[in-house]
């Protein structure tokens, strides 16, 4: 995929989520979006409802997603081609929650540059595995890495790649202990 990619969190609201009753409420959703400025410019209320629903359940079938939209099968066949042809969908995962996880390390990384070295030292940081998630920030810190791994020794490893990236300048590091 040519160009950036951003991740940004959407909040979608209940008319766009669908018909069915249990579904009725606001639903965040994570995207990865080559250019979120064009992307969500050229998505429409029938796009928003779509990703909601497949956000609250990936494996839904064309069928099931037609009915709960009040679209056409061939709508969603056609909707679901051209969010992953512009880049808007790029995979489709799950999310394991707490039981099915076993304990991993995480934390947030702070990372300052020097000099305008922003996207190549963010496309070297999308290439280390451990790191969940990548943004841009304002402040005294250009970028915010979500790492994760099974091991201290794995994180180390990681943390280490990310200071020896030629570019960046400082960064600090806070283990995420415990969800509060």
């Amino acid at each position: 995929m040519r160009g950036s990619t951003d991740m940004i969190w959407c909040t979608l609201p209940p008319e766009e989520l669908g018909k069915k009753p249990e579904k009725r409420q606001n639903a965040q959703i994570l995207l990865a979006i080559r250019n979120p400025k064009q992307a969500f410019r050229k998505m429409d209320s029938t796009d928003r409802a779509l990703l909601a629903a497949l956000q609250l359940d990936a494996r839904a079938s064309i069928t099931t997603l037609a009915h709960d939209l009040d679209v056409s099968r061939a709508t969603v066949q056609t909707r679901l081609e051209k969010l992953r042809a512009s880049g808007t969908i790029r995979r489709f995962t799950i999310e394991l929650g707490a039981e099915g996880q076993p304990e991993r390390i995480r934390a947030i990384t702070l990372i300052a540059l020097q000099g305008a070295v922003k996207r190549t030292v963010a496309r070297a940081l999308h290439r280390i595995p451990e790191i969940r998630r990548l943004h841009s920030t304002n402040g005294a810190w250009d970028l915010v890495a979500e790492i994760e791994t099974d091991t201290l020794p794995g994180f180390d490893k990681a943390l280490n790649r990310v200071r020896d990236l030629q570019g960046v300048r400082d960064s600090e590091t806070c283990l995420l202990l415990d969800e509060v």
